[in-house]
Parts: structure tokens; sequence; C-alpha cells
């Protein structure tokens, strides 16, 4: 395990973010890009939830360290209405240059 791997580790250890395999979304459809990375939208499991996965074009430890900073304040406000709702992370190892993905819905 590298040492951006080993922080994302500890972040989701830490903040309690559930991990979902890459595999279990289907129907995913790009709906966005920015300087960051790619928007899709996809369908979690058997159509329990649509979401917006965000993947992060950049790997680098600088980019970790923000994701980190991003998911962190997503769970301290992840209870108020008006905030998109993060659900977790998933991995889609297929693209070693963008591999981090996380999601959000609502």
């Amino acid at each position: 395990m590298n040492s951006s791997e080993e922080l994302i580790q500890k972040c989701l250890t830490e903040e309690s973010i559930e991990f979902y395999e890459y595999s279990g979304f289907r129907d995913i459809e790009l709906i966005g890009s920015g300087g960051y990375g790619d928007v899709y939208r996809a369908v979690l499991g058997n159509g329990k939830a649509t979401v917006a996965l965000k993947l992060f074009k950049k790997k680098n430890i600088v980019t970790i360290k923000e994701v980190i900073n991003e998911l962190k304040l997503h769970r301290k406000v992840n209870v108020h209405s008006n905030i998109i709702r993060l659900l977790g992370v998933t991995r889609k190892e297929a693209l070693p240059s963008a591999s981090i993905v996380w999601l959000l819905t609502r």
C-alpha cells in the first residue's frame, strides 16, 4: 500500500466511511466535468438509489489530502437536510491515474 492509499484508508476508518464495490454500480453515465475530475450518475445495487460518482483525475498527495478534507467535511455536515449526503467511497481499479471515486446522493 502506498502513502496515498494509507491516507485514504486511515480517513475511511477514522470517519467510519463506508466502502462500496465499484462493480455494484450500473447505468453509469457522464453528467459533468471539471478541473478535478468527472461526475457520473449511477444506480447503486438493485436500484436502491441513484447516486453521483465523482472521479478524481489527478492522483497526487495534494489531491489526496484535498479529497480527505472534503470527506471529513461531508461527515460533519451529513445530517443537514440542505447538504448532499455522503454515502461512502468506491474505487475503480481500471483507471490507475483516476482511481479515487466518492459517491453522493440526494
